[in-house]
């Protein structure tokens, strides 16, 4: 044990330790999206690659049942960029790796509906997004709240791709 560490400390982790316990509901594909995520975030120049794919596919997306997510699509992409960037920090840092995580699985075509079964492939993805919508719903309002502050213009820097 070293001098920071007292007897209530958790042991430090390595790269064989456990994943973390999962919130109460997280869905298994999310968890797995995270540890991607957070060496993302590490990453600016391979992230902003990852949002402006994230965009193209959003923009491909023109279903009535697509048109019902696209905002929380253009939120989460927002919310990743001013985190990165700093102009927006006050956010649980791990609020910002589930909303990664939940834009790779929007991006994964083979995940668990396949994205090229018609109809039906993004149903999985969308529900990914309402998990993560509602899950982090007061901290999003917060985001979303700040964001109309800071720019009122109803054009979002993610509305293209």
């Amino acid at each position: 044990m070293t001098d920071s560490e007292g007897p209530g400390s958790p042991p430090p982790s390595s790269p064989n330790s456990p994943e973390p316990e999962r919130p109460t509901g997280e869905p298994k594909q999310l968890a797995k999206l995270k540890r991607r995520a957070q060496r993302l975030l590490d990453n600016p120049k391979q992230l902003e690659q990852v949002l402006k794919r994230v965009g193209r596919k959003k923009a491909k997306q023109a279903t009535r049942s697509a048109d019902q997510y696209r905002g929380t699509l253009v939120l989460l992409i927002d919310l990743v960029r001013d985190f990165v960037t700093g102009r927006y920090r006050d956010i649980s840092p791990n609020t910002v790796v589930v909303a990664l995580a939940a834009l790779l699985y929007f991006l994964m075509p083979f995940d668990a509906v396949p994205d090229f079964i018609l109809s039906l492939g993004m149903i999985d993805d969308f529900a990914i997004l309402a998990w993560v919508a509602k899950h982090f719903q007061q901290e999003l309002t917060h985001y979303q709240s700040w964001r109309e502050r800071e720019d009122p213009s109803p054009h979002s820097k993610s509305d293209d791709p």
